[in-house]
C-alpha cells in the first residue's frame, strides 16, 4: 500500500473525541472502512480492497468479486466466500433479521472459496460505488465462525443459555447484539461488542456505548495490508476515542493539543480563530482537505406542487432564472460562511474528474436550465490541523461542511 506522504514509524496512539453516547460515524470513517472496494485517495473511482478483483456485466446486472486469498479475522480465522453466504443465506434471507429487502434484492451465489457472484434482476449501474460507502459492510462484517453459535439454525442446543446469559428477549436480539444492531437505537455491534472479530486495521477492546467514557481499539495483529517495505500495517499501536458531553470541552481539548487529528465536530468557521490563537501553545499545523459537497445550500423547487398558481410559477425556467439572479451569493458568504466560500450552482465540484463545470462570476449568477433548484454557496477547501513536529494535532475550518456527500433532497421539498 504506497503511503501518503512516507512510511512511517511503528508505536504511538491517535487521540480523537466522540459527541454522546452515538457518534458511531467518526469510528465508521476512521477505523472502520475496510470494505471489498473501496474509493481511491482522490476520490476519482472505487478500487479493490478487501477484494483482490471485481468485475461487472455490461447490463449491470452481475457483479463477480475476488477475494484475496489467506484473509484471515482480528482472531485469526480465514476470511472466505463462505462469510459472504453465511451473511446471504441466515441474515439476509432470513425474515426476522430482514423483514424487507427492498425493490431489487440481490442473489449472492459462492462459485468457490474465494470467489463470489452479485445477481440484480434490474440493474444496479451505482452498484459498485455504493460499496465503497458503509453501505458496503454486509459483506466484510459478518465472522460466520464466530456469529453461528448465536443464530437459531446453527445451533440447537446451548442457544437459549446464551440468551438467558445475555438478558436478550430471545436469539433475535441476541443475533444483533452480537453482530447487527439493535433498531430504533444508536447500538452497532461493530464498535460495543469487543469479542466481534473484524477485518479492519484495529479492534475494540474498550467498546462503545453505555456510561464508557473511553473507546479503545488495538492493532489487529492479522491485519492484511503492508507498506512498500513489506512491513504490515498499521504502525499504530492504538487508537483512543475519549467520550464528550459537551462539544466546547471537545473543542478546548483539541486547542490544548491533546486531539492528534479530527475534523468531526470541531471543524467550524466558529472555531477557525481559537484554533489559531492556540496554534503555537498546541503545537498543531493546519492541512486542507477538500470537501465532496458541490453545495452547501440548495434551494429546491416543487414543480408538480398541488397548487397550481405555485406549480405554474415554479415550472417556468424565467421565474427559476430571476429566483437565482436575486440571490445574492456573496453576502450569505460573508455574512453567514465568514467569507469562506464562492458563489457556484448545481454540478460537480471543479476538481472532480469528471468535471466540466465552469466557475461563474458572482455578478452574474445563472440558474439551472431544466431542473428545479437554484443554489448559494460552494464550500472551500477545508483546513485542518494536524501536528508539527510532535504526535499532538487539532482541527480547524475555513467552511462547516461535511467531508462526505449529502443525502439528495427530496422531490417533494423545497
Amino acid at each position: 500500500m504506497p503511503p501518503v506522504e512516507r512510511v512511517g514509524k511503528y508505536g504511538g496512539a491517535w487521540r480523537m473525541g466522540l459527541l454522546g453516547g452515538s457518534d458511531t460515524a467518526l469510528m465508521t470513517r476512521t477505523i472502520g472502512y475496510d470494505y471489498l472496494v473501496r474509493w481511491d485517495p482522490a476520490w476519482n473511482k472505487v478500487v479493490p480492497n478487501v477484494a483482490a478483483s471485481f468485475e461487472a456485466s455490461p447490463d449491470a446486472k452481475t457483479f463477480t468479486f475476488t477475494l484475496r486469498e489467506g484473509l484471515k479475522w482480528s482472531d485469526g480465522q480465514p476470511y472466505t466466500a463462505d462469510d459472504i453466504l453465511f451473511w446471504y443465506e441466515d441474515i439476509e434471507l432470513h425474515k426476522e433479521l430482514t423483514p424487507t429487502r427492498g425493490q431489487n434484492p440481490v442473489t449472492v451465489e459462492k462459485v468457490d472459496q474465494h470467489t463470489v457472484r452479485m445477481t440484480f434482476a434490474q440493474p444496479d449501474g451505482l452498484f459498485l460505488q455504493v460499496q465503497a460507502t458503509p453501505a458496503g459492510d454486509r459483506w466484510t462484517r459478518y465472522p460466520a465462525h464466530y456469529l453461528k453459535q448465536f443464530h437459531q439454525k446453527h445451533n440447537t442446543t446451548t442457544l437459549d443459555q446464551l440468551v438467558k446469559e445475555a438478558g436478550a428477549r430471545d436469539w433475535v436480539e441476541l443475533f444483533r447484539l452480537k453482530g447487527m444492531g439493535i433498531p430504533g437505537t444508536p447500538y452497532n455491534a461493530l464498535w460495543q461488542n469487543k469479542d466481534l472479530p473484524t477485518l479492519s486495521a484495529w479492534r475494540i477492546v474498550e467498546p462503545y456505548g453505555g456510561n464508557a467514557q473511553r473507546v479503545v481499539a488495538e492493532r489487529n495483529p492479522y491485519y492484511w495490508k503492508v507498506d512498500p517495505q513489506g512491513r504490515q500495517l498499521p504502525y499504530l499501536d492504538r487508537v483512543t476515542y475519549e467520550v464528550f458531553q459537551d462539544r466546547e470541552a471537545l473543542v478546548l481539548k483539541a486547542a490544548n493539543g491533546e486531539i492528534d487529528m479530527q475534523e468531526r465536530h470541531i471543524a467550524t468557521n466558529q472555531n477557525k480563530a481559537v484554533f489559531a490563537d492556540n496554534q503555537q501553545k498546541g503545537n498543531y499545523r493546519f492541512f486542507e482537505t477538500v470537501p465532496t459537497l458541490m453545495n452547501a445550500t440548495v434551494i429546491q423547487l416543487n414543480l408538480t406542487h398541488k397548487d397550481p398558481a405555485k406549480r405554474q410559477i415554479f415550472q417556468s425556467q424565467d421565474f427559476r432564472i430571476g429566483l437565482s439572479h436575486a440571490i445574492n451569493r456573496r453576502e450569505i458568504i460573508d455574512v453567514v460562511y465568514v467569507g469562506q466560500g464562492e458563489p457556484y450552482q448545481v454540478g460537480p465540484r471543479p476538481e472532480a474528474a469528471s468535471s466540466t463545470t465552469r466557475r461563474w462570476p458572482s455578478s452574474t449568477p445563472r440558474s439551472t436550465s431544466n431542473g428545479p433548484t437554484s443554489t448559494s454557496t460552494r464550500p472551500s477547501p477545508r483546513r485542518t490541523a494536524r501536528a508539527s513536529g510532535s504526535a499532538r494535532t487539532a482541527s480547524a475550518s475555513r467552511s462547516p461542511w461535511r467531508s462526505r456527500p449529502a443525502p439528495a433532497a427530496p422531490s417533494g421539498s423545497t
